[in-house]
Formats: structure tokens, C-alpha cells, sequence
């Protein structure tokens, strides 16, 4: 029993690393995957391996705090007023493109 919690905290230590490391850029870029941003109404940023690049989230909307997703220019992806970081990452609500 003992070896099988082991085992089971192991795996989900390795699996939490691996999920919050960055990603490995050396794989190289498949611009097939990209997705079209000529829709973009707020600017575009670069993934982290500048393969593709995503649409901004505009001014009051909300973003993806979590990923790293950018606001346009002048904005920040942030916990709404009265929220914490806390609150974002277990899912209570959801980061907005809040003024610098």
C-alpha cells in the first residue's frame, strides 16, 4: 500500500513539472497549426516559442491568465477587482483585461 502511494505522488509531482515547464522549442514549428489572426481586433503577441502568434484579448474582456495570453496594449490580464491569483487558478473566476 505504502509503495503504491509512492508510486501515485511520484507520478503526479513528475506530471505537475512537466505542466508548468516551458515548452521545448528545439521540436521545431508547424505553422499548419496556427491559427488565422487577420480577425484580430486588439493586436496579436507570439507564443512562447515565436512560432504563432494568438490575438490579444481586448479591454474589459476576459483572458487566460494562466497561459499567459496577452491584453492589448495598455491592459493587464488580472484578477478582477476584489479577486486574488488564487482565485483564478482554482477556476472561482475568471482574469479580465484590466488598465495598467
Amino acid at each position: 500500500m505504502k509503495l503504491i502511494f509512492v508510486i501515485m505522488t511520484l507520478t503526479l509531482l513528475i506530471y505537475g513539472v512537466k505542466s508548468t515547464s516551458q515548452p521545448d522549442c528545439s521540436l521545431g514549428c508547424d505553422k499548419r497549426f496556427c491559427r488565422d489572426t487577420s480577425s484580430c481586433t486588439c493586436g496579436t503577441f507570439w507564443d512562447y516559442c515565436k512560432c504563432c502568434e494568438y490575438c490579444n484579448a481586448c479591454a474589459g474582456e476576459t483572458c487566460n491568465l494562466l497561459s499567459g495570453q496577452s491584453c492589448e496594449d495598455g491592459y493587464l490580464c488580472s484578477p478582477p477587482e476584489g479577486s486574488s491569483h488564487s482565485d483564478v487558478w482554482t477556476g472561482r473566476v475568471s482574469a479580465v483585461c484590466l488598465k495598467e
